[in-house]
């Protein structure tokens, strides 16, 4: 894949994570208890109370190595789709809260992928299509796929690439009107982050959201919250407090599926 097909992959699946969640088209996860294939489950041995619920979320084939953890409100209705990427969300009434994460280098385990995975950690890296003497470069400079990730991260992490990622989550995207937008970049996590808050009018009516989008170790992760316009402030401290929960790593011993 080239580094404009997975930018184009990045951008897609962004937009179909912020389509699954509007659609909520998942079942309940409070339904999935017993299902061990399910992509969130309640955390063992995790912290609970009568307000919060915490949930653990590991990825599967590209994104095997992908781990994140939050607490969600007890008393929301918690699904995770399971042909939308790795996601979790929360519902309550028509506020919506999602995590979700993608792995943009998965672990190369043949000759061609080996090449994929060199061609894409360049170009992100350079943030253009690659040339091979840039791909030989890198890969001398980089010498392993661990250190390749740690360098596409550092990229990634510039203030003007996470602008131009949270700009990627817009709904005009998606064809939806945008009245207002602001982007910046704020910490999430004890790491920096893209932030975009818009309002868009969605069949007359307006609605609020405000998302985060980061990368660890070349995985970028993206929170959103979005509501009807008037219920949105009230719903703000209860995801910030979310947001202080959120857990994001990965775990590199787990196999990646070939493509």
């Amino acid at each position: 894949m080239t580094h404009a097909g997975g930018v184009r992959r990045m951008r897609g699946a962004w937009i179909v994570w912020a389509a699954a969640v509007l659609a909520l088209a998942a079942a309940p996860l409070r339904a999935q208890a017993e299902d061990t294939a399910s992509a969130c489950v309640r955390a063992a041995g995790g912290e609970e109370s009568a307000d919060w619920v915490r949930w653990a979320c590991a990825g599967t084939d590209f994104d095997a190595a992908v781990r994140f953890a939050v607490s969600l409100p007890a008393a929301w209705e918690v699904g995770s789709p399971r042909d939308a990427g790795l996601q979790v969300w929360a519902l309550n009434g028509r506020v919506q809260m999602s995590v979700a994460a993608q792995d943009q280098l998965h672990a190369p385990a043949t000759q061609s992928d080996t090449l994929g995975f060199w061609m894409r950690a360049t170009g992100i890296r350079l943030g253009r299509e690659p040339e091979l003497r840039d791909v030989d470069s890198f890969r001398r400079a980089t010498q392993n796929p661990d250190k390749a990730r740690r360098a596409v991260t550092r990229a990634q992490q510039r203030d003007t690439v996470l602008l131009a990622m949270a700009h990627g989550l817009s709904l005009s995207h998606e064809g939806q009107t945008v009245l207002a937008s602001t982007a910046e970049v704020r910490p999430l996590a004890g790491a920096p982050a893209g932030w975009l808050a818009e309002t868009t009018e969605q069949n007359g009516e307006a609605w609020r959201s405000a998302s985060y989008v980061t990368v660890r170790d070349a995985v970028v992760f993206i929170a959103t919250l979005r509501a009807p316009d008037e219920e949105f402030d009230a719903a703000l401290p209860l995801w910030e407090q979310t947001m202080a929960t959120l857990e994001m790593r990965t775990d590199r011993s787990a196999p990646a599926t070939p493509p």
